[in-house]
């Protein structure tokens, strides 16, 4: 039997019990006619990382686990209908809506890199993990999740050309069928995403960084929402303060649910560095915009384009005036992005159960599978570090 989304939440919430440890139960669950308290403790004795939870808990005897699984279940029920009474909706592991890609999820690590002085490029691709997100708090139309979609986003702070380059890009995409995924934060992605609302169109997710009720923009979801659009999510609430690892968990959920991704604007240090990173990784193009004038190129705002570029090997997006040439480039674009259907990370691996394909992937490095893959298949090897 599938544990339940109450159930999901209540087990997520035990304190060391991360989201290995609740795959395993997870697992051990299909089996379980009734997904008792009792039966729960015994599922969870079965995990690998049982004795790190037991110390972190405190907990030497089954009764006590299993009253644990009590406490847990009841303050978890209360919990998830206070997030109901909020107008938010709950998508969990198990549920026939959540997404195929999203089971694939993958984290990518990227270390800080010491370069002689030079800060300029500071990261190096260190590491890859599968590890979906159990729940999804969400608002809207939970049907995008469906449809073929593209990350497209820039810095905060980005050049008056890079801006009016997301709003017609925006545009263009979006026009062509493909749902926009970007988030809410201030700069570059709000005030594309607003005038995509602003031209009619409502196929649209955005990801919130710091809970579904902590927006960055509360105005712009509301728009998004009433529009048709989705608001997405990985806490209800959290902290008001944005730590990094809200935008690696919001880059691997853009990678994850998107065909690729459209980098408008970045340094090396910002947001659009870890989804695009993120992308390349499970093998999703990524394209940068390059631009021709050379005050918007050579700005230190675009530094992050030159390093994915030269360093990442992410392919190239140079607008053209004639407007029918600049037509094909974004169809053709779309047509790259849609093969990524068939020829990501995940479509080179053999058919496996979920499960069996996470446990496989779990500790692998990102660089060494990648690489694997790719000269298995025969294709041309991607250099992911400088």
């Amino acid at each position: 039997m599938a544990l339940s989304t109450e159930d999901l939440y209540a087990l997520s919430t035990i304190r060391n019990l991360g989201p290995k440890t609740l795959r395993e139960i997870n697992r051990y669950a299909k089996d379980l006619d009734d997904p008792s308290s009792k039966n729960l403790a015994l599922c969870l004795s079965r995990c690998r990382t049982f004795n790190s939870i037991k110390r972190a808990n405190k907990i030497f005897q089954a009764e006590d686990l299993e009253s644990l699984i009590d406490r847990t279940r009841t303050s978890a029920y209360a919990y998830l209908e206070n997030v109901k009474a909020r107008g938010v909706s709950i998508l969990s592991y198990n549920d026939p809506l959540y997404p195929k890609n999203l089971k694939q999820a993958l984290t990518v690590d990227i270390e800080a890199k010491q370069n002689n002085g030079d800060d300029i490029f500071p990261f190096v691709l260190k590491k890859a993990s599968i590890t979906p997100p159990y729940l999804l708090y969400y608002r809207g139309n939970i049907e995008l999740l469906k449809e073929d979609s593209v990350i497209i986003t820039g810095s905060s702070e980005c050049t008056s050309t890079a801006r009016k380059a997301s709003f017609y890009l925006g545009g263009q995409f979006a026009k062509q069928g493909l749902t926009i995924i970007s988030d809410l934060s201030p700069g570059c992605n709000s005030r594309f995403l607003s005038s995509l609302l602003d031209q009619g169109i409502n196929n649209i997710i955005a990801i919130e960084s710091l809970g579904i009720i902590n927006s960055e923009h509360p105005t712009l979801a509301e728009r998004i929402v009433k529009a048709g659009g989705l608001i997405l999510a990985l806490e209800f609430a959290n902290s008001n303060s944005l730590k990094e690892y809200h935008l690696r968990d919001r880059a691997q959920l853009e990678a994850s649910l998107s065909l690729g991704s459209i980098i408008i604007q970045t340094t090396p240090n910002a947001f659009p560095m870890f989804a695009a990173i993120n992308c390349q990784a499970a093998l999703k193009p990524t394209y940068v915009v390059q631009y021709s004038d050379d005050d918007t190129e050579l700005s230190p705002l675009n530094t992050g384009n030159h390093f994915l570029v030269d360093n990442f090997k992410c392919k190239i997006l140079k607008a053209a005036r004639d407007p029918k040439i600049m037509q094909e480039i974004i169809e053709n674009i779309v047509q790259d992005l849609k093969r990524s259907k068939e020829h990501n990370l995940f479509s080179y691996l053999p058919e496996l159960e979920d499960d069996e394909l996470i446990s496989q992937l779990e500790d692998l490095s990102a660089i060494d599978l990648v690489l694997y893959l790719l000269k298995k298949k025969g294709l041309p090897l991607i250099n992911f570090t400088s």
